[in-house]
């Protein structure tokens, strides 16, 4: 089976449909912060926040939780977080009350909820005292939350109302938010025509999440004419800005030709970008080039080792992915124990290929005691879900009569689907269609479609395949 090739088009479109949802759900309030670290002026800052100054204390915090301007240092971006929080920021308090929500900064465990509640309430309590004095950004923040629920009921139309206040004041992340709640129906009726109009209202003062937004709405035409060469353009706009989410889908534009010429190498040159501030997706996808060698030169150890880095941030592909890596001994040394390890966790995040990967694993007793019985369900399940793979591994089972009565019918069928699946055909299935007409398993003997199946699993890259091709087909 030629695994190597069965998840990059997958991945490709669960990571963009999702990509908007990410986005959308970030909530931060440091994006709307003035930076004085990106101006050269930490020290400057600094003093500020010595001599007691809240929002500059807040700033520092945000410094060193960002990296911006200092090196980053999350003690004591809670520090200065804490400073000004005690001093009534409702910008900090509400910050805090994220960090004791999330676990984030080694905080009490056992006070987290009800400090973070605390918090919640008081930053609320001054934000609604700002808003009503017609500060755009109290406004903002407010209508976060009322949308989430922190410090009030949760409540889309109050949250509506207030993005609006601050919209119409030329807030440029609550033409944004407004954009995301049309475009989902939060709050209001869904509309993608408003969506893309808040979009370009933000995208206007070159606000980057907007334009990644707006350039999904280009790419799946929504609320205008679907138009692959503009969604390109925003997402560079937003990619240079340093933005990793489209820096991803830029490269995944490069890469599959949308928009742009395909450009392997310009691919690689943005998930880089990406990979390098940490976007799982990126390193993924970076690792699959150079697993392919497409851009690049062919490098094993390298595309392992960025499977590794995405999978220890749970994306479920790079789990499979380093699952195919350590099966096959390429760029780690050879062990099953720890393939089955990454089949499992990617299995249980979901991914119904990794499924039937942990399927052969129990029957072929690859890294785990082989157990027909949770090998058929496992592959039953995943062919079920339509992977090609699976209705190989369970065809085989048929063919060989294991758990199952033997019946060549069944897997002559089911080496038939698997083979000419359109989008994951699976070679492991090729090989085996060619082996029923050789001998006439399920069908009659022909020798040149036996012929033509052995060349088409060759071509897939099936390593058995290979071997066998001129003499008698061999299992395992």
């Amino acid at each position: 089976m030629n695994k190597d090739n069965r998840r990059i088009n997958k991945k490709i479109f669960l990571m963009r449909q999702n990509m908007k949802i990410i986005l959308i759900a970030i909530f931060s309030l440091s994006v709307l912060l003035p930076s004085y670290a990106q101006t050269g002026k930490f020290e400057e800052l600094m003093r500020k926040a010595q001599n007691g100054d809240a929002d500059a204390q807040l700033s520092v915090g945000e410094a060193y939780y960002n990296g911006d301007g200092v090196e980053k240092n999350d003690e004591e971006a809670l520090k200065w977080y804490q400073l000004s929080a005690k001093q009534n920021n409702p910008n900090a308090q509400y910050i805090l009350g994220q960090c004791y929500d999330s676990g984030w900064g080694n905080l009490p465990l056992d006070q987290s909820e009800t400090k973070a509640i605390e918090l919640y309430k008081k930053a609320v309590y001054g934000f609604k005292k700002k808003a009503k004095q017609g500060c755009a950004q109290a406004q903002y923040h407010l209508g976060l939350c009322y949308e989430y629920g922190k410090g009030v009921p949760q409540d889309y139309t109050k949250a509506i109302y207030w993005y609006k206040k601050s919209a119409n004041q030329g807030d440029k992340v609550s033409m944004n938010k407004l954009g995301s709640c049309y475009e989902f129906g939060k709050g209001v009726p869904q509309d993608y025509y408003k969506a893309c109009f808040w979009y370009e209202r933000a995208t206007e003062q070159g606000y980057m999440y907007a334009q990644l937004n707006l350039g999904s709405c280009y790419e799946f035409g929504k609320g205008v004419p679907q138009d692959y060469t503009k969604a390109v353009y925003w997402y560079e706009k937003a990619a240079e800005q340093g933005l990793k989410f489209a820096q991803f889908n830029l490269g995944l534009c490069y890469e599959k030709g949308e928009g742009v010429p395909k450009d392997y190498t310009k691919a690689i040159y943005w998930y880089e970008k990406s990979a390098e501030q940490g976007d799982a997706a990126s390193q993924n996808n970076l690792g699959y080039l150079y697993k392919e060698g497409k851009g690049c030169v062919q490098d094993y150890a390298k595309a392992a080792s960025l499977f590794e880095k995405s999978a220890n941030q749970g994306d479920v592909f790079a789990q499979l992915n380093l699952g195919v890596c350590y099966e096959k001994g390429q760029g780690v040394s050879q062990d099953y124990s720890t393939a089955f390890y990454w089949y499992k966790k990617s299995a249980g995040n979901g991914h119904w290929i990794a499924k039937a990967c942990l399927g052969e694993c129990y029957y072929r007793g690859n890294g785990v005691k082989k157990d027909l019985k949770t090998a058929y369900e496992l592959c039953i399940a995943a062919s079920e879900h339509g992977i090609a793979y699976a209705k190989a591994l369970v065809g085989e089972m048929y063919y060989k009569g294991d758990y199952v009565l033997r019946d060549y019918n069944k897997a002559f069928q089911l080496f038939t689907e698997a083979a000419n699946d359109k989008k994951y055909p699976s070679s492991h299935a090729m090989r085996l269609l060619s082996a029923c007409y050789r001998y006439g398993l399920g069908t009659g003997i022909d020798v040149l479609k036996e012929k033509y199946w052995l060349e088409e699993a060759i071509k897939h890259k099936d390593d058995k395949a290979i071997l066998i091709t001129g003499r008698l087909l061999q299992f395992n």
